[in-house]
């Protein structure tokens, strides 16, 4: 009999590597542009999904940053890094023609980075996570090996 282990086809995904950095980079480059160019008018279904795909990016923004960065590793720093980056966004708004500061998009944004923070911490600490028939384990020179 095989293990449940058995069941999930398994990826080795090498973490704070170069690669993720430049996905970060430019995770960071797309919010960016997404929360500073404006745009036209949108019909409800579009602005909808406008809106739906800006939240996707603010939690990848957070999912992806302690993958990407090894120093990232405690919840304080996380805290920070979302308050900081969430902050520095929505301020930058003030400057924008066609843009205002939201102090209740300034919480989603804070909270959707943070939760991706958490949830990837928490990879990070499994050294693996099970989706959809795939397992991905996490390797680098700076994790220990967890059984």
């Amino acid at each position: 009999m095989g293990t449940a282990a058995s069941h999930f086809r398994q990826v080795v995904l090498p973490v704070f590597s170069w690669r993720l950095r430049i996905l970060l980079l430019v995770i960071v480059a797309v919010t960016i542009a997404s929360e500073v160019v404006p745009l036209p008018n949108l019909a409800p279904p579009e602005f909808y999904a406008y809106k739906c795909s800006k939240g996707i990016l603010f939690l990848l923004l957070g999912s992806v940053t302690p993958l990407a960065l090894w120093r990232f590793d405690s919840m304080n720093r996380g805290l920070g890094f979302a308050a900081v980056s969430a902050t520095l966004v929505e301020v930058s708004q003030i400057f924008i023609p066609g843009h205002r500061f939201s102090i209740l998009e300034l919480l989603a944004k804070l909270a959707l980075i943070f939760l991706g923070f958490i949830v990837s911490m928490n990879m990070l600490y499994e050294r693996k996570i099970r989706i959809f028939g795939l397992e991905i384990r996490f390797v680098s020179s700076h994790l220990t090996p967890r059984e």
